[in-house]
C-alpha cells in the first residue's frame, strides 16, 4: 500500500505540494499531508482503520505528489 504522512507541524503547510485536511475530514485532528514521506507498507502492518478519503481528495494528494516530483526533478 503506498501512504502519505500526516503531520499537525503547521510549518509545514507552507512546503509545496502538501495540503490540510480539515478537522474530521479523515476521523482526524486537522491534518497537513506531507507529499515528501510517500512510504510503502505491507497490508499486513496495519492494525487500525483511522478513516478515509473521497477520490476528489486523494487525486488532490496525488497531484501534490506529482508536483513536488515535478519541481525537484530539475
Amino acid at each position: 500500500v503506498e501512504a502519505v504522512g500526516l503531520t499537525t507541524n503547521k510549518k509545514k503547510l507552507g512546503l509545496p505540494g502538501n495540503i490540510v485536511l480539515d478537522k474530521d475530514e479523515a476521523g482526524l485532528e486537522e491534518s497537513i499531508v506531507n507529499v515528501a514521506n510517500v512510504l510503502i507498507i505491507k497490508i499486513s502492518n496495519l492494525n487500525e482503520y483511522l478513516g478515509s478519503l473521497s477520490e476528489a481528495r486523494v487525486e488532490e494528494i496525488k497531484n501534490g505528489i506529482e508536483f513536488l516530483n515535478k519541481i525537484t526533478a530539475r
